[in-house]
């Protein structure tokens, strides 16, 4: 088993959407729902076969790759078209940072599963990708 580097667990916790606060912090400051899965990501991360381990890092810079083309595609938003030179209006095509988080979730889907744990359900990215939270009943 290999064990994440710390610099690569911080981008694991971001990516999937998780905080990368203290716990007792996280609590303390009233977010304890959003710790509930956490400690899966943290156990999967000291768990990882050092055979996946290159897949985690190729997820990792894929996504990070994605975020920098989003922030650099921003300038464009106002263009929809090149050749007649189309000014973007409130219609519903997608535009390039549309398209770009959706690449951008496909592959943090990705990295959830090499790693074995699910997107932070409460996290608002991922709000209207369909993750969501399921009411547990205690005995």
């Amino acid at each position: 088993m290999a064990r994440v580097a710390e610099a690569d667990r911080e981008r694991v916790r971001y990516h999937l959407g998780y905080l990368n606060i203290d716990p007792v912090a996280a609590i303390s400051l009233g977010f304890p729902s959003a710790q509930q899965a956490q400690f899966m990501v943290e156990s999967a991360m000291d768990r990882v076969k050092e055979t996946t381990l290159h897949r985690i890092i190729r997820c990792l810079n894929e996504l990070d790759d994605i975020e920098s083309q989003m922030s650099r595609e921003r300038k464009c938003l106002k263009v929809q078209g090149i050749d007649t030179l189309k000014i973007r209006n409130s219609n519903e095509e997608p535009n390039i940072i549309d398209m770009l988080e959706r690449e951008y979730e496909r592959w943090a889907k990705r990295l959830a599963n090499d790693i074995g744990c699910p997107l932070n359900p409460f996290c608002e990215r991922y709000a209207s990708s369909g993750v969501h939270n399921v009411s547990v009943v205690q005995v």
